[in-house]
């Protein structure tokens, strides 16, 4: 076989070093956006617990046989799905090498290995700290029971989110070694920084320990409680000795101290990562091809649903999210993640039949979600994993759905919904929200006040109901199938009698007081051409203004405005300054996404040529996600500079969800295309690709696998080979 194409270790092939991001936990992800003390042990910069931030968790000291701080010297970093490891050079010929994880049961390690490369002897004590805020709250900060079994101390810490109430948790901490002293103090407020002499052990620490003080009996809300654990070894000269400093964050002490003590007990906890990500790594469908930089992204691609995923069944916990997680993980071996994603956040649903935009463990989630595409995405599972029980849940959840939409959305029956305020689906700072100028003097730069009918709000329950028309006829529920279809073909007419524009030839959002077009070209104004609502009437403009590069289709298509508005700017600017998440320009992937799906579906239905113009786009689309086109460093962030293709670097987050490029990869790359009759079409878009082997593929209870060699697509299924063809002819089978 081909060196190319032998089988891939994931966890190697993905490692880098450049990335920090460590996660596969129940509820824990480490990911800090803007780190400060990455070259530091531990993990001072801080964590995130479900949707809450914890900030800071703990640092270790190094000190030597006269008590002197021992200041490793950061040089190297290597990261991979599963563990960090940092090597750094300690005074008096000291090797030392530090591995991060983070374990499923929500266990952050840090192991430590040192290297005595002297002659004598070497005494190293080991001091594992935290300096924690006391705040007044319910969730106030205590010690319950202070060290316990002589190897972990605990404490309970009050979290804040943008959610409405604050949540406590309770963090234990704890090494794999006998611990020799502890000491607990208190201080007034000075800056909490990693730093061993800002701490009060740093005056403490005499004869070799610390002294056994219990100092959290009377603390105040606005100073600090330190805490520490101490433990030394002795390194013989060239001896390597190691020792593993854990925290464990959990709703209860109860399950923190258990869990951090099955961590502690563990021989090698640093396996434990390791088998998680293989597992999931095995759990989805091997994809490997010629095209490195499509091959990477894929596997790249998986490790962010895994990282980003904060339940114990593997769910998004966003709303916006989650159509797009269900997209993504229908093709995992079972429909388990993508079910609970739906699930998850039907559980939470409001008797007004609205769902949650954030779920949050403790208390009643928003409820301020903007039309998300669940019936697709439930459609889309389904086809691949058929569950009719699972199709009753979503279906009866739906219809509630609809209904809250149709009255808040749309409460005057125009067969056209409201688009939210951009602030609260996260697309700030549009020129479609906001008055001209002249009608705006102090230059707000929140919503003006209009109420808008957006393309892509209609567009979405458009598919909603058309999707439910098909889940009611999959149940039988035949009347109920017509009434969705007449409900769909109701806000069809309304797009194509108040949206499109036939001298612009392009959809446009529509004023609700006037239902007069806005004239404001965005990329959403193309979402119609991913349905059946257009027809030969629409081409020309379709491709007169997406492939226009003085409009949408720039060097890094497709951006969020077009080009010829006065708002436009690439470089995230809204009126002179720059803005977090500004839809006036830049590259949004979830919208690529779009435009790709409304390239294809046109391509096959009117203009085979757009189908080379989606290969296009989702090709410079996905090679605009790797650092200076590097294929060793792939990226996720959340928008892009249309112009140059350079990411929301200042916004620190990577691996952010927001595109389905694993459905995309599957559907167009491969070819494998699920039909919801039961059939299988095969039918890979002309990407230039010399071979591709994609196998473990679920369908309907089956094992599917394609290979491409030259112009010949095979089809396999449980490991036999069914039929083969040529590219540029479906393949078509009934499984």
């Amino acid at each position: 076989m081909n060196d190319d194409k032998a089988k891939i270790d994931i966890i190697e092939y993905l490692s880098r070093s450049d990335t920090w991001y460590l996660g596969g936990g129940t509820a824990l992800l480490w990911a800090p956006t803007h780190p400060q003390w990455l070259d530091h042990l531990g993990f001072w910069d801080g964590a995130h617990y479900s949707s809450y931030e914890f900030q800071p968790i703990f640092t270790t000291t190094l000190l030597d046989e006269k008590e002197r701080v021992l200041v490793p010297k950061f040089v190297s970093r290597k990261w991979n799905p599963a563990f960090l490891t940092q090597t750094y050079h300690v005074a008096g010929k000291i090797e030392l090498t530090e591995t991060k994880a983070l374990l499923p049961n929500d266990s952050l390690i840090s192991e430590l290995t040192l290297k005595n490369n002297a002659t004598i002897p070497r005494i190293i004590h080991f001091v594992m700290w935290t300096g924690q805020p006391v705040v007044l709250s319910e969730a106030e900060i205590s010690v319950p029971d202070g060290i316990c079994d002589g190897r972990r101390l605990s404490f309970r810490k009050g979290l804040r989110t943008e959610g409405p109430d604050d949540y406590a948790v309770t963090c234990c901490m704890g090494m794999n070694r006998d611990i020799l002293s502890t000491c607990l103090a208190q201080s007034q407020n000075v800056p909490n920084l990693p730093r061993w002499e800002y701490t009060p052990f740093y005056e403490k620490f005499r004869d070799g320990h610390l002294p056994h003080e219990n100092g959290a009996d009377h603390v105040k809300p606005g100073e600090l409680l330190y805490m520490a654990l101490h433990t030394s070894v002795k390194l013989n000269p060239h001896a390597r000795k190691s020792l593993v400093c854990a925290a464990n964050i959990a709703a209860t002490a109860q399950e923190s101290w258990a869990r951090l003590a099955e961590t502690l007990r563990a021989k090698e906890p640093l396996r434990q990562s390791i088998r998680s990500w293989r597992t999931f790594f095995e759990r989805v469908p091997y994809f490997a091809c010629s095209d490195k930089h499509i091959q990477k992204y894929y596997w790249y691609r998986w490790y962010a649903l895994k990282l980003r995923t904060v339940s114990k069944d593997g769910a998004s916990p966003s709303c916006q999210w989650a159509p797009i997680h269900m997209r993504e993980t229908r093709w995992m071996d079972t429909p388990d993640v993508a079910h609970e994603s739906f699930l998850s956040l039907q559980q939470s649903q409001t008797g007004d039949g609205n769902y949650p935009d954030t779920l949050f463990p403790h208390t009643t989630p928003s409820h301020d979600a903007p039309p998300a595409p669940w019936a697709r995405s439930v459609l889309a599972v389904h086809a691949i994993h058929p569950n009719t029980d699972f199709l009753k849940k979503a279906y009866d959840s739906l219809v509630k759905y609809a209904a809250y939409c149709n009255q808040a959305l749309d409460g005057e029956e125009s067969g056209l919904y409201d688009v939210q305020s951009h602030f609260t689906i996260g697309r700030g700072y549009l020129s479609r929200r906001t008055e001209a100028p002249s009608d705006n003097k102090e230059g707000n730069e929140n919503d003006s006040g209009r109420r808008l009918k957006g393309v892509d709000s209609t567009v979405t329950m458009y598919c909603t109901k058309k999707a439910l028309s098909l889940l009611a006829r999959t149940l039988g529920r035949v009347g109920e199938a017509e009434d969705w279809e007449d409900a769909a073909d109701c806000i069809k007419r309304a797009v194509l009698d108040r949206m499109w524009d036939p001298s612009d030839e392009m959809f446009y959002d529509v004023d609700a007081r006037t239902l007069e077009r806005t004239k404001v070209k965005t990329v959403t104004c193309f979402y119609p051409y991913m349905t059946d609502i257009v027809d030969e009437r629409h081409d020309r403009g379709f491709k007169r203004h997406a492939l226009n590069p003085e409009e949408f289709w720039t060097p890094y298509p497709v951006a969020s405005l077009s080009r010829d508005d006065p708002a436009f700017h690439p470089e995230a600017r809204w009126r002179g300054k720059r803005n977090h998440r500004p839809w006036n320009g830049r590259v949004w992937p979830i919208a690529n996404c779009h435009v790709a799906e409304a390239l294809v579906n046109a391509g096959n239905r009117a203009d085979p040529s757009l189908i080379s113009k989606a290969v296009e786009l989702m090709t410079k689309f996905i090679h605009m996600r790797f650092s200076k086109d590097d294929v060793r460093f792939p990226h996720s962030y959340e928008h892009y500079n249309p112009m140059t293709g350079q990411p929301s670097l200042y916004r620190g987050l990577d691996a952010v969800q927001d595109s389905w490029m694993v459905d995309l990869m599957m559907k167009y790359v491969a070819g494998v295309l699920p039909q919801g009759n039961g059939q299988l079409v095969i039918d890979p878009l002309p990407f230039e690709i010399q071979w591709l082997r994609v196998d473990r593929v679920p369908f309907r209870g089956h094992v599917v696998g394609v290979e491409i060699e030259g112009e010949e697509v095979r089809l396999y299924v449980d490991g036999v080979l069914k039929t083969s063809g040529q590219r540029g002819e479906k393949i078509e089978l009934d499984v």
